[in-house]
């Protein structure tokens, strides 16, 4: 959870800030809205002036609650060529969403139809990462240590090399 923190307390306070890059954070799952709920009363960021500030002008967080919203966000972002406006992508809590395509009890490996949903999402994004040379793209799990998250860093790798 400090990962999250530490990502947009850099986006509202650090170079992209100065320079007005905007953001966009896709919070995904209900632990992932409850982690950035709670984010200025738990004290791991103290929000300035200037960080409300660099937030309501250049940080736009979205809150999906299913992966088929996910997919088709992402679709209408990579066609709607005129209206994208964004520097940088975060996906927070792909990890929780993908999770729950788990079916089996007890797997600590990937299953097809995790794999399936994982290559059509990074497929996508890395198509708009690449077609709006997007600064930073980041995927930023709810558990780093989780067997899904270590699952999900090897598919983004391969997106990563691939694009």
């Amino acid at each position: 959870m400090a990962v999250i923190y530490e990502v947009l307390q850099k986006l509202l306070l650090g170079k992209a800030a100065e320079n007005d890059k905007k953001t966009l954070v896709f919070t995904l799952g209900e632990e992932a809205r409850k982690n950035i709920g709670n984010i200025g009363e738990d004290g791991q960021i103290t929000m300035s002036l200037k960080m409300i500030e660099n937030n309501r002008k250049n940080v736009h967080i979205l809150f999906l609650n299913r992966l088929q919203y996910l997919f088709m966000y992402l679709m209408k972002l990579e066609a709607d060529k005129d209206k994208f406006q964004y520097d940088n992508l975060i996906l927070y809590g792909l990890d929780s969403l993908i999770a729950q395509y788990n079916t089996e009890d007890n797997a600590e490996d990937l299953n097809v139809e995790q794999i399936r949903l994982s290559n059509l999402i990074f497929n996508s994004i890395f198509k708009i990462k690449r077609k709006y040379e997007i600064d930073m793209l980041e995927f930023i799990p709810i558990d780093e240590g989780a067997q899904i998250s270590l699952g999900l860093l090897k598919i983004e790798k391969y997106w990563k090399y691939v694009c």
